[in-house]
C-alpha cells in the first residue's frame, strides 16, 4: 500500500486475511480503511471506522483517530 506503485489488490488480500484471522485487529482496520481511500471508496473506509469505534469502545484510540483524520482529509480534498 505504501510503495511507489501500490498494489492495492494485494494489499486488500493481506488486510482481509489479517481480519479473517483476527476480526478485531485495530491496525488492520485502520490500514484497510486507508487503502479504501487510496482506491477512492471513502464509504468503505467509513465502515472500518465504525468497526474501530466498536472495537475500541470509544473514538479516541490511535487507530480510530488516524483513520478519522485520513477520511476527513480525503473528503476535504475531494469536495
Amino acid at each position: 500500500r505504501k510503495q511507489a506503485a501500490p498494489n492495492l489488490p494485494k494489499a486488500f488480500e493481506h488486510y482481509n486475511m489479517a481480519l479473517k484471522l483476527d476480526p478485531k485487529h485495530k491496525g488492520a482496520h485502520e490500514y484497510i480503511g486507508e487503502a479504501w481511500l487510496m482506491d477512492k471508496k471513502p464509504e468503505e473506509a467509513e465502515k472500518h471506522l465504525a468497526q474501530l469505534a466498536a472495537i475500541c469502545g470509544n473514538k479516541t484510540c490511535d487507530e480510530y483517530a488516524d483513520l478519522a483524520r485520513a477520511i476527513a482529509a480525503y473528503k476535504a480534498q475531494n469536495k
